[in-house]
């Protein structure tokens, strides 16, 4: 009896660490009943409006206008007849020259004009007549200022031939001018705009050729107002 009481008490002292260890650990978690809820779904944000396309300056738009410079020189688009009393002479001049330019991407366009100015009685001379033929090639921006006004400034180089005929005679030259518009637009309905603003044309060459011989001529650089009429379609 002694012995088998010495033996659980051994026993007791080497079991006791271990059953006071398994007394500190918590007891497991009970087993989750329902799964946990599923997060809210994230609602898509809604896409931004495309951008306006019919507007002015859109991509693949054409621009159809004319000038009417308000300067000593003929408008773009012209018919006129001029007398002068006490047996002076007239003259009739008819001008036109349309512009063409087409929008390669926003609101950048290239493009340009060609033009035929024809005169009688030019210089003052009854018999004389003179022809001018241009052709030029710009590129413009174009600056949107809100939704009725932008900003279309444009810089082109042309080149003009003339022919002046005369009794007894005939010359023939070029000019090549250079012209710079700023001008500011009112779109007061689509496709359909008018303008006013300051230009710049300066001739960086002149030269008239008569009788086999070239002379250079003067160089004139005209500053003025130019009101523009125009439309565009495309888009």
């Amino acid at each position: 009896m002694r012995m088998l009481a010495r033996t659980f008490g051994i026993t007791a002292l080497l079991l006791a660490p271990a059953l006071s260890a398994m007394a500190q650990e918590p007891s497991p978690a009970p087993a989750a009943t329902e799964p946990p809820p599923a997060p809210a779904a994230v609602a898509p944000m809604a896409a931004a409006p495309p951008a306006s396309t019919g507007a002015f300056g859109s991509l693949g738009q054409f621009v159809l206008s004319v000038d009417l410079p308000f300067m000593n020189e003929a408008p773009q688009f012209a018919i006129y007849h001029e007398s002068v009393s006490m047996g002076g002479t007239s003259s009739t001049v008819v001008a036109i020259q349309p512009s063409l330019d087409y929008f390669v991407m926003p609101n950048l366009s290239v493009g340009g004009a060609i033009g035929v100015v024809h005169g009688d009685g030019v210089a003052g001379v009854s018999d004389a007549s003179g022809t001018g033929i241009l052709v030029e090639a710009r590129v413009g921006y174009n600056v949107p200022l809100n939704d009725a006004f932008s900003l279309w400034p444009h810089l082109g180089i042309g080149y003009e031939h003339l022919s002046v005929d005369v009794s007894g005679g005939s010359a023939s030259g070029y000019k090549i001018p250079l012209i710079l518009t700023v001008p500011v637009l009112w779109h007061p309905a689509d496709h359909f705009f008018v303008g006013l603003g300051p230009t710049l044309t300066t001739e960086l060459a002149y030269s008239m050729s008569f009788m086999g011989q070239s002379m250079d001529q003067g160089k004139t650089t005209d500053v003025g107002l130019t009101a523009v009429l125009g439309g565009y379609f495309g888009i």
